[in-house]
C-alpha cells in the first residue's frame, strides 16, 4: 500500500497558494486601501454623516500616500483627520477641461481672507467657483506655504523620492497628475488641510499644529472636477 501525505499549500508560488491567500484577505483593512462598497468603511471614516446619508466613495490615505477621484458637481467630500496627524495637500481641476484648475492664490486674495474656513470658496484660474468649504471642525489649514519639494525634502530629512521614507508632496502630487493626462506643468501650488500656520506683521510664518483627531473638513463641488488630495508633511511643520 501506499501512502500519499498531502502538504497545506502555503505561500503565493503556485496558483492554489496565491487564491487561498487572497481569500484571507477578506475583511482586513490597510492604512491605504477603498472600500467597496463605501458603506463598508470602517465607523471612524464615517463618523459625522448626515443621517440617512450613503457614501458613494470612501478611502484611506497613510502618511506618504495619495489619491485622485473624478467627482461630479454637487458632490459634498469629507475629509478626516482620524488620528490628529493628517496634512492633505488638495488639488482641483476641472473635469474634461484640465487647463482650468485650483488657483491658490485667487482663493485667498478675493475673499481677502489667507486662512480658509467655513464658507470659504476654492476659486479656480479663470475666477470660476470650483468649491467651497461648508464644514470645519480643524481651522488649521494653510493656503500659503505650499507642499514640500524633492530638494526640501531632500536637505531637511535625507530624501524626497516618491518611494523614499518621506517622499515630497509635489513629487506625489505630479504621480496623480500624470495619471489623468495631465503634466508636472500642471501641478499648482495646493491648499494643504489640518495643519496650520499664521503669519505675523513681520511676515515670518508659524506653525500651529492640528486641531487633533477626528477634525473634519467638508468641501461641496460646484464644478464637475478631477481631484488629487495625498497625505503629505506641512514644508512649515517639524519632521515627524
Amino acid at each position: 500500500m501506499t501512502q500519499t501525505i498531502e502538504t497545506p499549500i502555503t505561500g503565493t508560488a503556485t496558483t492554489a497558494g496565491a487564491r487561498a491567500h487572497a481569500r484571507e484577505q477578506h475583511g482586513k483593512t490597510a492604512e491605504t486601501m477603498r472600500h467597496v462598497p463605501a458603506a463598508s468603511a470602517p465607523a471612524r471614516l464615517l463618523a459625522g454623516m448626515p443621517d440617512g446619508a450613503s457614501p458613494t466613495w470612501a478611502e484611506s490615505l497613510a502618511f506618504g500616500r495619495y489619491t485622485t477621484m473624478s467627482l461630479a458637481r454637487g458632490t459634498r467630500i469629507r475629509l478626516t483627520d482620524t488620528a490628529g496627524d493628517a496634512c492633505v495637500h488638495t488639488l482641483l481641476y476641472r473635469a474634461g477641461a484640465g487647463h482650468e484648475r485650483l488657483n491658490v492664490a485667487d482663493t485667498v486674495k478675493v475673499p481677502w481672507q489667507a486662512y480658509p474656513a467655513t464658507g470659504h470658496p476654492l476659486l479656480s484660474d479663470a475666477g470660476r467657483l470650483m468649491a467651497t468649504i461648508v464644514a470645519d471642525t480643524s481651522s488649521r489649514h494653510d493656503a500659503l506655504a505650499g507642499a514640500t519639494t524633492l530638494a526640501g525634502n531632500t536637505a531637511k530629512y535625507g530624501a524626497g523620492t516618491v518611494h523614499s521614507a518621506s517622499p515630497a508632496a509635489r513629487e506625489l502630487l505630479t504621480l496623480g497628475a500624470l495619471k489623468n493626462g495631465l503634466g508636472t506643468r500642471d501641478v499648482a501650488p495646493s491648499l494643504s488641510f489640518f495643519k496650520g500656520i499664521t503669519v505675523d506683521p513681520a511676515g515670518s510664518i508659524t506653525f500651529t499644529g492640528s486641531a487633533g483627531p477626528g477634525a473634519a473638513v467638508e468641501l461641496l463641488l460646484q464644478m464637475g472636477r478631477g481631484t488629487g488630495p495625498g497625505e503629505h508633511r506641512p514644508p512649515a511643520g517639524p519632521a515627524r
